[in-house]
C-alpha cells in the first residue's frame, strides 16, 4: 500500500489530476478487493484524494511462479466525474519490478 501511494505521489500525471498531499480519501480507508501476496494475487481498488480532488486507483498485479516476480496487469485512477488515466500507459515503467 505504501509503494503503491508514493507511485501516486511522485507521478507528474497523477498530481497533474488531484494535485498534492494525495493520500487515502477517509480516515479510515477501505480497501476492496483481494490482497493475497503469498498466493500471487493482488487485484485492489480504493480511493484516494489530493488537495484537487478525489479519484478511485485500481491495482492488478499477480506472480506467475511461486518463485518469480510480481507483473502489474492494470493500474488505473478514475476521479468522480469519469476522467480515467491508466497509469501504466503514462510512458513510465511499473514502479513495482524489480530492476
Amino acid at each position: 500500500m505504501n509503494s503503491i501511494l508514493y507511485a501516486l505521489r511522485t507521478n507528474p500525471a497523477v498530481r497533474e489530476l488531484l494535485g498534492d498531499e494525495i493520500y487515502f480519501a477517509s480516515k479510515l480507508p477501505w480497501i476492496h478487493g483481494e490482497l493475497n501476496p503469498l498466493q500471487g494475487n493482488i487485484d485492489i481498488h480504493f480511493w484516494v484524494k489530493g488537495t484537487k480532488g478525489m479519484a478511485l486507483t485500481k491495482f492488478v498485479s499477480v506472480r506467475k511462479r511461486r518463485d518469480g516476480y510480481f507483473e502489474t496487469l492494470e493500474w488505473s485512477l478514475k476521479t468522480q466525474d469519469g476522467r480515467e488515466i491508466q497509469l501504466l500507459d503514462e510512458g513510465v515503467a511499473d514502479p513495482f519490478t524489480k530492476k
